[in-house]
């Protein structure tokens, strides 16, 4: 439904502006509106698939802004081609260089620019035909060349030709000719359409120049005559000439076997046997007639000077000849026996035997017989394997370096129990032992009967499990480490000691009492102005012991019951401190409960 909306607005508007992208998406609406014209802008930017997909078959007009080449590259893909015109140009193109004449005397035209590309793309099949030049009918106006092969392209049911109705184009065409227009294409349709055409057909057939069949001669043998009307037709022409022989005879005496061409024989390459004399033997040389005879290497069987009967080629003097024959010597100093080339000198050969001396370290060398080059293999490396167990192994790990080689150091990895513990460590083979310090944790008990904190190689002690001491000084309890001693200095408790005032000390029981810092208001009688005996409080005095009653009534430890108690009693059991004593308690104000 959108889409038939849009359709009928484009329809009815008289510029339709889209990008090469979204003509791309909308390629079906855009074949359905059939646009006549299509202006591009900024051709150079967009690429060519996305210009291709924007176009209908209705297209009539494209206009490119910005890239003229890029308009050939279009106008390429919507004009018209014939490929078998194309590819029998370019095939009788071919044929009229071989027949001598320079490529750049030749040009192709024809009345389409896709057919002009068609052409060159054909052209780039053949390295010799580079400088021949192909152009369109209305770019080659006021040129001209020798030798001028025209493409007509159009064949067609429909009866149509384009551009071959114009008579300018036709005469420029075939006005651009010095000397030899050939044209390529189906004249009798063109002429049906053209009455310029028409002339000229009835002008060929006049003399004759006109058929369905091009007769082609061969300049070596002028009876023999190739018709070709298709590519395939110069397949055996190939060499310019006809399907004789050559025949020609070169100048080795020979005749030239290829099939006929117009090209010299200076480069030709005779592959007949050249059977020339070689030497005074009249020996025939075997080689083809373009390879060098060389020497003659005929065999010749004779007796040599050591005495050998061998064949010598014929160009070889036997005096200087080496004799290739195998014999038998004997070796010295080694004494070894062994087989070598006659011509080869005694005194320098090498003996093959195998070294039989065995090496200082058991093993065999494995060099060839040197006993006149380092007999005692004071310079000799055995690469063997060496075999033997590592330095300091206390197993049986064996060295894996070469046999000349120094052992290194056992490095095997074991598990291992250390002499003064019970303790497992990894170490390398060639560890002692007892040079490991073991770090792990100590699993001896101590006396207090707890387990040792420390690492195994420190010296077991200082037990630090928290236990509970009673402390003989104050008979207090403490919460501490097993290995510490309760001594009072570590109490966290209330100091239970009477200050020499009689009161209670304040301190905690670490703390050493101080005698003067007694904090409890005391009452005592007082004489006022007046003259009267009048109780008052005031801090504890310094002598708070003196100034005891004689006698006054205390609450016994349980304050269950009031008993009179001396001067004197008070003062010791307040300077005692003993538990289940009486106390004193100086708020009775001395006056029984």
């Amino acid at each position: 439904m959108t889409n038939r909306i849009n359709l009928k607005i484009m329809k009815e508007a008289d510029f339709v502006g889209i990008t090469t992208t979204g003509a791309a998406r909308q390629q079906a609406l855009l074949q359905e509106l059939g646009a006549k014209i299509v202006i591009v802008e900024e051709a150079a930017e967009v690429m060519e698939s996305h210009v291709i997909v924007s176009l209908s078959n209705k297209c009539e007009h494209l206009i490119l802004i910005g890239n003229l080449e890029f308009y050939g590259k279009v106008e390429f893909c919507l004009s018209k081609r014939n490929a078998a015109e194309a590819g029998f140009l370019i095939a009788l193109c071919r044929h009229i260089i071989l027949q001598g004449y320079h490529p750049k005397q030749i040009t192709i035209l024809t009345f389409y620019l896709g057919q002009m590309f068609t052409l060159i793309e054909e052209r780039e099949k053949h390295s010799k035909m580079t400088d021949v030049k192909i152009a369109c009918v209305d770019n080659y106006q006021g040129e001209e060349n020798d030798i001028i092969l025209l493409s007509l392209v159009r064949s067609n049911e429909e009866g149509k030709i384009g551009f071959l109705i114009s008579e300018n184009r036709i005469c420029v065409a075939l006005s651009r000719a010095k000397k030899a227009l050939y044209v390529i294409g189906n004249m009798d349709l063109v002429a049906s359409k053209s009455v310029l055409w028409k002339r000229v057909l009835e002008v060929l057939k006049k003399k004759g120049a006109i058929g369905s069949k091009l007769k082609l001669k061969c300049v070596k043998h002028p009876q023999q005559l190739t018709e070709v009307s298709k590519v395939r037709d110069f397949v055996p022409i190939t060499e310019g000439g006809c399907t004789l022989m050559c025949n020609t005879d070169l100048s080795c005496g020979h005749i030239c076997k290829r099939k006929c061409h117009l090209n010299s024989h200076d480069t030709y390459k005779c592959k007949e046997i050249c059977g020339k004399e070689m030497c005074i033997y009249r020996h025939k040389c075997k080689k083809l007639c373009f390879q060098d005879c060389g020497e003659c290497m005929v065999p010749l069987y004779g007796e040599l000077p050591c005495g050998h009967w061998v064949n010598v080629p014929c160009c070889v003097d036997p005096v200087e000849y080496k004799c290739n024959v195998v014999v038998t010597v004997i070796l010295q100093p080694c004494g070894h026996e062994i087989k070598k080339k006659c011509f080869e000198d005694v005194k320098i050969i090498k003996c093959t035997w195998g070294c039989e001396s065995r090496l200082p370290c058991g093993h065999a060398c494995r060099l060839k017989c040197h006993v006149g080059d380092d007999p005692d293999h004071n310079k000799y490396k055995c690469l063997r394997p060496c075999g033997r167990k590592k330095l300091n192994c206390n197993q049986e790990h064996l060295c894996e370096k070469k046999c000349f080689e120094e052992c290194s150091h056992c490095t095997s990895k074991l598990k291992r129990k250390l002499p003064n513990c019970d303790h497992f460590h990894t170490m390398e083979c060639s560890t002692d032992a007892s040079s490991i310090v073991c770090q792990k944790k100590c699993y001896r008990m101590l006396e207090c009967g707890h387990l040792c904190p420390l690492r195994c190689f420190e010296e077991c002690g200082g037990c630090k499990v928290v236990v509970v001491k009673k402390i003989e000084e104050c008979n207090h309890e403490v919460n501490i480490e097993c290995s510490m001693a309760p001594e009072r200095k570590l109490c966290n408790d209330k100091c239970e000691s009477f200050l020499p005032c009689g009161h209670k000390c304040e301190m905690l029981c670490r703390e050493p009492c101080q005698p003067n810092s007694c904090k409890v208001l005391v009452e005592e009688t007082v004489e006022s102005p007046c003259g009267h005996q009048v109780w008052k409080s005031q801090p504890c005095p310094e002598d708070a012991l003196n100034h005891v009653p004689k006698l006054f009534y205390v609450n016994t430890i349980a304050k269950e019951h009031v008993v009179p108690v001396s001067r004197e009693e008070f003062i010791f059991s307040a300077k005692k401190n003993v538990e289940g004593l009486l106390y004193a308690d100086m708020n009775m104000k001395n006056r029984p409960s």
